[in-house]
């Protein structure tokens, strides 16, 4: 796809960043994307992935006098989190926070389970929790 044709159709179509009705009366956001009509998953992990790095880049800038200490499994939880709950969610989590600072690791995973968001996302926060302790992802099984 050119360049040429790409500029042409985000000119054409304009871009809004919010949920609004085109003219047929479908819901659509960004450049023409009719939500009514579905996303395929190919789509739906590019976008994923887009969205998790911009994350990846807020929460570097966020918390740069920690971040870069910190392992990519614990990278992944709070970049997991913030997904969830978005960065001023997850900004909301002081003690947790304070704790990371201060490397108590005991301290982090009390805080994330002892939230109304542990309680509302119940596997996850355990998962990610356990993340945290153990320092490594989940392993996965194996689908052959």
């Amino acid at each position: 796809m050119s360049r040429e044709f790409l500029e042409q159709m985000k000119r054409h179509e304009g871009f809004r960043e919010h949920v609004y009705e085109d003219t047929t009366g479908h819901k659509t956001i960004g450049y023409g994307f009719n939500i009514e009509a579905g996303i395929d998953r190919k789509d739906a992990e590019a976008l994923l992935q887009s969205q998790l790095a911009s994350l990846w880049l807020t929460l570097n800038e966020e918390f740069n006098h920690f971040w870069w200490r910190l392992s990519q499994p614990r990278r992944a939880v709070l970049i997991n989190m913030a997904f969830n709950l978005g960065v001023k969610g997850l900004r909301s989590f002081k003690k947790m926070i304070k704790a990371i600072e201060e490397g108590d690791d005991e301290v982090v995973v009390e805080e994330m389970l002892d939230s109304r968001w542990a309680k509302q996302v119940k596997g996850r926060s355990k998962e990610l929790a356990k993340q945290w302790k153990e320092d490594r992802f989940k392993k996965q099984p194996h689908i052959s």
